[in-house]
């Protein structure tokens, strides 16, 4: 199953859950009681979009993972990640791409797995990709 993440920042049942379309539909999951585990994943952005935002616009949805398939599993405790892993992170009013814990620009980067704890985005293990910035 190919499948489509983001972090969800709409108003109303789903607020800050995350969302991951795939074939079966939309699903809603709740970083309070479960984590994601993303395998085969890539990070996208709309840069020009993102950039805006980073000027001064409304924030709008500009950025997604790509995966190959998303396992829901049990709530992970992100300071157990965060001891052993990387974080990657996105917000287009700090960077306009993906970063990294060095500020590193991640757009397009491959990674064999992804995993949420929370609100967070860590990595495992890194793919060797054409496409790495």
């Amino acid at each position: 199953m190919k499948a489509k993440v983001r972090f969800n920042l709409s108003r109303g049942k789903n607020y800050m859950k995350w969302k991951v379309v795939s074939d079966e539909g939309i699903s809603y999951i709740d970083p309070n009681s479960h984590s994601l585990r993303m395998m085969n994943a890539e990070l996208k952005n709309h840069r020009a979009t993102a950039q805006k935002i980073l000027d001064g616009a409304n924030k709008t949805v500009c950025a997604w993972i790509y995966c190959d398939s998303v396992h829901v599993i049990s709530k992970i405790n992100p300071i157990a990640l965060e001891r052993h892993f990387d974080r990657v992170m996105y917000n287009p009013r700090v960077h306009p791409h993906w970063y990294d814990s060095q500020s590193s620009n991640i757009d397009n980067k491959k990674y064999d797995v992804l995993l949420t704890a929370s609100k967070s985005i860590y990595f495992l293990e890194k793919t060797n990709s054409k496409n790495n910035v």
